[in-house]
């Protein structure tokens, strides 16, 4: 069971509110020019739908891959024209090869050692056709050392969401624990819930590539390539 099951009304409602957009702009800058019309793209980690729901509009077949059952079941309802698949980012195969692989909003920071990164990167390149492409981002070291520290609280009439999080610098993991109050008629349901991110450095992000077999890396800064403002701390990775 993935933390997420128990997060994924909150996440659908709390995080993803201007993120889509802003990945998508993303998107339109460095990744979905290369892509061929009708192209087969994975969405890896795709949460509650919301990528696949733009980019189906578009015409690309999206197929999305997470490994909450329950985070897929509203990645359904947003995007009705894209499939989904349970499964999980560390290991995975189809059989069929894509056009284009991506993995967006810091999904592969929940990845917490190296060899679970190295393992998921190899699935990637399995999954890819020869010439295809892979687009991910990942959070910078002052991202977590500044801006992890930052709390957020939300209360509603029928939901209460309480976020502090934390990040040690030594060991480079961050953590979020979050506690939510849904109410479900006129009781109120509480859970605890603990989510993990690790800092990847871009020596070690190149070098697990390297081992998957990818070859062509280019880093891009959120803010300073790709001129969005809100990714400032945000690195993508454009790989093939």
């Amino acid at each position: 069971m993935s933390e997420y099951d128990r997060l994924a009304w909150f996440y659908n409602k709390y995080w993803t509110q201007s993120s889509p957009e802003l990945f998508e702009r993303a998107l339109n800058r460095v990744f979905l020019p290369s892509m061929p019309d009708k192209a087969e793209i994975l969405d890896l980690c795709c949460g509650t739908g919301q990528i696949c729901a733009r980019l189906s509009r578009r015409l690309y077949r999206m197929t999305g891959l997470d490994n909450s059952e329950t985070i897929l079941l509203l990645a359904k309802e947003n995007a009705p024209a894209a499939s989904f698949v349970p499964g999980d980012a560390i290991s995975f195969s189809f059989r069929y090869k894509f056009d284009g692989v991506i993995s967006l909003f810091d999904s592969l920071n929940h990845i917490l050692t190296r060899d679970e990164l190295l393992s998921c990167f190899k699935s990637v390149r399995g999954a890819l056709k020869e010439d295809g492409l892979f687009l991910f981002d990942l959070n910078d070291e002052d991202t977590f050392d500044q801006n992890w520290e930052a709390g957020f609280s939300g209360v509603e009439d029928d939901n209460v969401c309480i976020l502090k999080p934390a990040f040690d610098l030594l060991s480079g993991r961050a953590v979020y624990n979050i506690t939510t109050f849904l109410k479900e008629g006129n009781a109120w349901h509480r859970e605890d819930i603990k989510v993990q991110e690790q800092y990847y450095s871009d020596e070690e992000v190149l070098e697990l590539l390297t081992l998957a077999d990818f070859h062509n890396v280019q880093i891009l800064s959120g803010s300073k390539d790709l001129g969005i403002a809100a990714f400032k701390g945000r690195q993508f990775f454009l790989v093939s």
